[in-house]
């Protein structure tokens, strides 16, 4: 499974190719795609479910905190046009 950052979710191996594909046609850098496990799917649903404050309280291993960062990261910088906020805090 894979997040595409473009298409605000989870898209399959299929949908990943073709974005991919289209990105290099369109001499983009980078697809905004990564490859995610069923923990991340699992962490982003509690994040849509639950207020900011239980946020607080929620334990990650560090390679998925550090997934989840990069992945909200390039959320907004690409959904919300902030990619020079100097405050994670904002987000």
């Amino acid at each position: 499974m894979y997040a595409s950052i473009a298409d605000g979710g989870v898209i399959c191996d299929e949908c990943r190719k073709k974005a991919a594909a289209e990105a290099e046609q369109n001499s983009e850098r980078d697809a905004l795609i990564y490859r995610i496990r069923f923990d991340i799917i699992d962490a982003l649903k509690y994040f849509n479910a639950n207020s900011l404050k239980k946020l607080e309280n929620i334990a990650l291993n560090e390679e998925t905190g550090k997934m989840l960062q990069k992945i909200y990261r390039d959320y907004a910088a690409y959904h919300l046009d902030a990619s020079n906020i100097k405050s994670e805090s904002m987000i």
